[in-house]
């Protein structure tokens, strides 16, 4: 698996447990919404502490910034579901809201930022993320959920 192909793998996984979420009895939510969250939040992390920087300076960096604004905005409104129940109104509300910043953000990931990696970045520097992602603890940890 490639690097970029793991990122992608991570997408699909997140747009499953969403999918779950939704059809998800109030009082199972915060369970497969901490699942959700969690691998989230390591996604984020691996693209933001791994990928990000590599990729720094290799004609993308535009992307890059826009990627990370998008980081923000999803871990805000993770961390504010974190405190919610299925049984509240405004937990759906976000849930709404972060399922649409989600889905955005993979799409600009999947056909503007990871196209574009991969025409920059040299495939022994993707060679290198992609090790030093399953090395690195919780990353390995959630890369292959």
């Amino acid at each position: 698996m490639t690097a970029i192909e793991l990122l992608e793998h991570q997408h699909r996984q997140l747009e499953h447990l969403f999918a779950q979420l939704e059809h998800c009895p109030s009082d199972h939510c915060a369970e497969l919404f901490g699942r959700l969250a969690d691998l989230l939040e390591a996604h984020i992390d691996m693209e933001e502490q791994v990928f990000y920087p590599a990729a720094r300076g290799e004609g993308c960096d535009d992307l890059l910034d826009k990627s990370l604004e998008a980081h923000a905005e999803l871990a805000r409104l993770t961390e504010d579901m974190r405190h919610l129940s299925g049984a509240d109104a405004r937990f759906w509300a976000k849930y709404a809201l972060l399922r649409e910043h989600v889905e955005s953000h993979v799409r600009e990931e999947e056909f503007e930022l990871l196209p574009a990696c991969e025409r920059f970045l040299p495939a022994v520097r993707l060679e290198l993320f992609k090790d030093r992602v399953f090395t690195t603890g919780t990353l390995a940890n959630s890369a292959v959920m």
